[in-house]
């Protein structure tokens, strides 16, 4: 009699296959944002089971609103800002 075993090398790409396939059509044929649900779930779920993760020190995190866009007309008004005016031959770039 003949084993019928199969492997994982040989039944993964298959596996591969039909859930590739199953999720265009889900995503193609469904009209009630299942797709999106359940990505978010599954997002969820991810990081539930990775657990938080402590941001690096050396990011920064601005906001910007309308009243900190209107600051900018003073620009060349303010003296603390002169090391971040454009200057000759750096292209506009601000100077460090």
């Amino acid at each position: 009699m003949k084993d019928w075993h199969l492997s994982l090398a040989q039944f993964g790409p298959g596996l591969a296959a039909f859930w590739a396939i199953a999720g265009a059509v889900i995503t193609t044929l469904n009209p009630l944002e299942l797709p999106r649900s359940l990505e978010l779930q599954t997002q969820a779920v991810f990081f539930r089971l990775r657990g938080p993760v402590a941001p690096p020190e050396n990011i920064v995190i601005l906001a910007m609103d309308e009243d900190s866009l209107s600051q900018g007309v003073n620009f060349g008004q303010l003296k603390d800002l002169e090391p971040l005016k454009p200057g000759p031959g750096n292209g506009g770039l601000m100077q460090r």
